[in-house]
């Protein structure tokens, strides 16, 4: 009997929940946050085979971040939700995410040296080869 491989779908969550935390003893480094972005709802227009060879792709590249030691955590965000914000009077008002609207699909933490180290390392990022774009920002208030 032949027994097939998971779909790369329920794979990323297994990556991502086996994360390595550096030792207690190694010096902190800066974290950067690496936001991804995309309009137009495009990931749920992809078909499930580029899914699966994207995922493949996010896969080999979390890991190559934890064989560096710069993997911290990560995981995509889900679609819509809610925007809080207030309004003239001051009263806060719910709206619907419009999904076809540039929308937040996940985020990577990661540790780096600094920016331009944070930035060399979010390049390498399948986001940006399939049409999103790419955020990195420092975590923490300055």
């Amino acid at each position: 009997m032949t027994r097939s491989a998971a779909p790369a779908s329920l794979l990323l969550p297994c990556l991502l929940a086996a994360c390595q935390t550096a030792p207690k003893d190694a010096p902190a480094m800066p974290q950067f946050a690496i936001l991804m972005y995309e309009s137009d709802d495009a990931w749920h227009h992809k078909p499930q085979a580029e899914k699966d060879a994207l995922l493949e792709r996010y896969m080999a590249w979390i890991k190559d971040l934890r064989a560096n030691g710069a993997f911290k955590d990560g995981s995509p965000i889900g679609r819509g939700g809610t925007r809080l914000a207030k309004d003239a009077s001051g009263a806060v008002r719910a709206t619907p995410i419009d999904v076809s609207a540039e929308s937040l699909t996940g985020y990577f933490i990661i540790e780096a040296r600094d920016l331009a180290h944070a930035e060399e390392l979010a390049r390498g990022c399948p986001a940006i080869g399939h049409g999103e774009t790419v955020h990195v920002r420092p975590v923490g208030h300055e």
